[in-house]
């Protein structure tokens, strides 16, 4: 191999372990929506820092609580966004931070890999926490969440979307 076809070869071997990194990142916080304990909405996510995993965390009742599972969701009935001062289980993405708090880690600059973006409450924790990028799977329905965050500078980043831009 000469020279160019090393540089080409080891750009391509880059953005291949990106994407891979990427996947693993979102992989995990799919599966740790599994282990959410909330009856509306699964969602897990992973915090990472300069390609390390800082907190992983999922949606579910605090510890010691009742899961929603076994002794009903008080917001049966409501409509997804509706009445979230009357839920009781703690979001991902305080779960999160809340993790982070406890340990003494620090947040800012930070990547949020999770399967739903976040709400506008959470969008304040994590414009708090220094967050820079959310990378997320699904777009919660939550406008106000949107604006906030481009607002404060956190870039908003659909998955699929980043993948197709290493690939480019």
């Amino acid at each position: 191999m000469n020279k160019q076809q090393i540089k080409r070869a080891q750009q391509e071997e880059s953005k291949y372990r990106k994407i891979l990194r990427y996947t693993i990142f979102m992989d995990l916080a799919q599966k740790y929506a599994e282990l959410s304990t909330c009856i509306s909405r699964h969602v897990g996510g992973v915090l990472v820092k300069d390609g390390r995993v800082l907190s992983l965390g999922y949606n579910g009742s605090p510890a010691g609580f009742d899961h929603c599972k076994f002794v009903g969701c008080i917001r049966e009935g409501c409509k997804s966004g509706d009445n979230l001062k009357q839920c009781r289980a703690i979001h991902c993405e305080s779960a999160l931070l809340g993790n982070c708090s406890k340990l003494g880690i620090k947040t800012e600059g930070s990547d949020l890999f999770i399967t739903c973006s976040p709400c506008n409450f959470c969008a304040r924790s994590l414009i708090a926490a220094g967050i820079k990028r959310v990378i997320y799977i699904e777009a919660y329905n939550d406008p106000f969440a949107f604006e906030l965050m481009k607002k404060s500078g956190i870039e908003l980043i659909k998955f699929d979307d980043l993948l197709k831009s290493i690939k480019e």
